[in-house]
């Protein structure tokens, strides 16, 4: 191989790894298929900053930590307030706020069908409708090690 040869290919190959470089995020997701629409969205803020209005009845099916390439961490649930306001608009959100501190992470979600809660309290409760469910998937690669309290908040109305 000539010494032309050589210095092409290396080039090509410095050029291919500075590529990777900037696009290595892209290429693992496509790799192993990971989705951004698969995850929703997660940001930081201020624990005192969320609205302690009236206190949810709330309980948490299942939570569990995955390990994957993204760290994904996984809520199943569900949440209430009593309510006779229409809750179209309704969200329960997962919240990890760090215990040495009052920053937190909001997980928002979208509130799922649960007639199962629906039909185990309508009858004692003032809850407004079925749509009582979470299921949360996120990836927590951009929070920063360190100890965790779980919350659920649920945003039913205006007012509750």
């Amino acid at each position: 191989m000539s010494k032309k040869m050589k210095i092409v290919l290396y080039v090509v190959l410095m050029t291919l790894f500075v590529v990777y470089l900037f696009f290595s995020n892209s290429i693992v997701e496509h790799i192993f298929k990971i989705k951004q629409e698969d995850y929703l969205t997660l940001s930081p803020i201020s624990f005192s900053s969320i609205p302690n209005v009236t206190t949810p009845m709330v309980y948490i099916d299942s939570a569990s930590y995955s390990g994957d390439i993204t760290e994904s961490f996984f809520v199943k649930g569900w949440g209430f307030c009593e309510t006779s306001s229409d809750n179209s608009n309704k969200s329960i959100n997962a919240v990890f706020k760090d215990t040495s501190s009052d920053k937190a992470y909001i997980c928002r979600a979208n509130a799922q069908i649960r007639d199962d809660v629906y039909n185990a309290f309508c009858d004692t409760k003032n809850i407004y409708n079925d749509i009582n469910g979470i299921y949360a998937k996120f990836p927590t690669y951009i929070m920063p090690i360190g100890d965790y309290e779980l919350y659920i908040n649920v945003e039913e109305s205006e007012t509750d």
